[in-house]
């Protein structure tokens, strides 16, 4: 079952709030904010905003490699798995 029709039958009064959480895999706290973001803002209410653009602290990686070459003795070291 997809978490939207689970949250709908919560809605409908098919299932019990806590229950949909635990079929979710949540918890009631975080079932209960959607519920009401839910109930505010319909299902589009549910999005989660954080993830729509990238971190606005990131450096470009051309000012970081400058910023690392002029400190002098500073050795980089990579993970061969961040390339794979």
């Amino acid at each position: 079952m997809k978490i939207q029709e689970v949250i709908l039958k919560a809605m409908a009064g098919k299932l019990k709030w806590w229950e949909a959480a635990e079929i979710i895999g949540v918890t009631d706290r975080t079932m209960r904010r959607w519920r009401e973001k839910y109930a505010e803002h319909g299902y589009s209410g549910l999005w989660d905003h954080r993830k729509r653009s990238p971190s606005p602290k990131r450096v470009p990686v051309e000012d970081f490699a400058a910023g690392v070459a002029a400190v002098p003795g500073t050795i980089l070291r990579f993970q061969r798995a961040a390339f794979s």
